[in-house]
């Protein structure tokens, strides 16, 4: 028989859940918890939830949903998280703190009821695209990425994934970016009050960054040699794009400062 804490004595359990999307993980995050459920009465939950140290929205609603859901049906009394918030997230914090009173609630419904709130009602569907196109990156391809499976095979690893690792950056396409910003462009021209343009400009300068880190992290290995003269020009535009978005990165770095909604000290 396993030595019983007292109900008083509330372990937590760290872990970056993002990660339960890779199913591997998550039944290895899970047997931990499941495994201290046998000694202890109450578990906590602490979270790594960046944030501001990732060059881009790192968005996973609908996991995050099930984590906590999991959490509410298994013993989860407390939370503590790693946000350092990067409000260009949108409604990342906002959803996760109503799903940790109640895990129960739709979490499709409250991400609407933030969207609507933040641009308004025209708006809200174009806003509601780019957070799920990001969140279709984060769920899909980074599970394939040279990033994620750094971390994943790494002989001894740590409990969040690497944020001081940019080579999900290599993950994003030209595609990405254009279908991206012409969603927020369609938010900002769509949006009716001053308090909902002021909203979606923010946004909109929050993208900006992200686009600027995307479009300037350096190739990973060789390029293949050009096999036709617009193959080269376009190779040397990608060059030029990517040395003039290295140059804006900068400079936004600095407007930033100081801003409430946009700084960017954790970078």
């Amino acid at each position: 028989t396993p030595y019983m804490l007292h109900p008083n004595v509330v372990p937590y359990i760290t872990d970056d859940r993002m990660a339960w999307g890779d199913p591997n993980v998550e039944a290895a995050g899970k047997a931990v918890v499941e495994g201290w459920l046998e000694v202890a009465e109450n578990i906590g939950f602490y979270e790594y939830f960046y944030g501001a140290y990732y060059n881009l929205p790192r968005i996973y609603m609908q996991q995050m949903d099930k984590n906590y859901k999991y959490g509410g049906e298994h013993g989860v009394i407390g939370h503590v998280a790693e946000l350092n918030p990067n409000w260009g997230e949108g409604p990342k914090p906002w959803v996760s703190a109503k799903l940790q009173w109640n895990p129960d609630q739709d979490v499709d419904t409250l991400l609407n009821d933030w969207y609507v709130s933040a641009v308004g009602e025209q708006a809200a569907p174009y806003l509601q695209q780019y957070y799920e196109y990001w969140e279709q990156i984060w769920s899909t391809r980074m599970f394939q990425s040279k990033w994620y499976q750094a971390w994943v095979n790494a002989p001894e690893r740590n409990n969040y994934l690497s944020f001081t690792d940019q080579r999900y950056l290599l993950e994003i396409t030209k595609e990405d970016i254009a279908i991206t910003r012409n969603l927020l462009e369609q938010v900002v021209s769509i949006v009716e009050t001053d308090a909902q343009k002021k909203r979606a400009d923010l946004l909109m300068r929050s993208f900006e960054f992200y686009e600027a880190s995307a479009l300037s992290y350096p190739f990973d290995g060789e390029v293949d040699v050009p096999e036709t003269e617009q193959a080269a020009i376009e190779l040397l535009d990608d060059i030029r794009t990517s040395l003039d978005m290295a140059t804006k990165r900068t400079a936004l770095i600095e407007q930033f400062t100081g801003h409430p909604f946009l700084d960017l000290h954790n970078r």
